[in-house]
């Protein structure tokens, strides 16, 4: 019986630590003059809904190419990051380009190009999840 109860805990588990792994990819982000003296700013909103602080990841990627800039918010737990002009306020730049916001998910894609990700541990959350798991088994 206990088995039988914790087995579906452990895949509602697997499921909720999924929703934390996630990436998000901004195709149009700007900090530039429009049309009539107008101005193209974006805005950007984090919100962290876990019990424990997370790093996001935000990437700036210029149009037309060029070199990304990669900057770490330390979220805290159940809190809101928010910003007007995300492109001033985080990589004190003007211009277009992409964004990519990532809190895992896609990490050994991102550690290719980051050069503040040392270690990915794709077993991370189930290793975690195990050691959970068997701690229960008493």
């Amino acid at each position: 019986m206990k088995r039988a109860i914790i087995l579906p805990l452990l895949l509602i588990a697997t499921a909720a630590a999924g929703q934390i792994n996630d990436t998000y990819i901004i195709p149009a982000a700007a900090n530039a003059p429009g049309a009539n003296n107008t101005k193209w700013a974006t805005q950007l909103s984090l919100f962290n809904p876990q019990t424990y602080a997370l790093k996001v990841s935000v990437t700036y990627v210029p149009t037309g190419g060029g070199q990304g800039m990669e900057k770490i918010v330390n979220l805290p737990a159940n809190a809101v990051a928010f910003s007007d002009n995300i492109l001033t306020d985080l990589f004190q730049r003007q211009g277009t380009g992409a964004l990519l916001v990532a809190t895992g998910g896609l990490a050994p894609l991102i550690a290719n190009v980051s050069k503040r990700v040392e270690i990915v541990d794709e077993q991370l959350t189930l290793d975690g999840l195990r050691i959970i798991y068997q701690r229960n088994q008493t």
